[in-house]
């Protein structure tokens, strides 16, 4: 369509161009397509990071504490003991 106000036709024109380009029944396959590319790594990363998470040997999730009762003065080795640290 041409229209006699130029400013305005030259606009319509422009958005016109933008609506072939960007038109919806061409990009919707494209999105959909990179949307499963994505996900589909996604997918494989997050498998390869549980291998990895499952492959690592287990902590104890609970310390072992010093279960000893208490001298009337504490000694460095009680203390080491009581820490879990090593007294020479």
């Amino acid at each position: 369509m041409k229209y006699s106000n130029v400013p305005f036709g030259i606009m319509w024109s422009a958005l016109e161009r933008i609506n072939e380009l960007l038109d919806v029944r061409q990009a919707t396959p494209f999105l959909a397509g990179l949307a499963l590319a994505a996900a589909a790594l996604a997918g494989r990363y997050g498998v390869q990071a549980w291998q990895a998470f499952k492959a690592r040997p287990p902590k104890p999730r609970i310390r072992k504490f010093y279960e000893g009762g208490f001298q009337p003065t504490m000694t460095k080795r009680e203390a080491a003991l009581i820490l879990g640290i090593r007294y020479h």
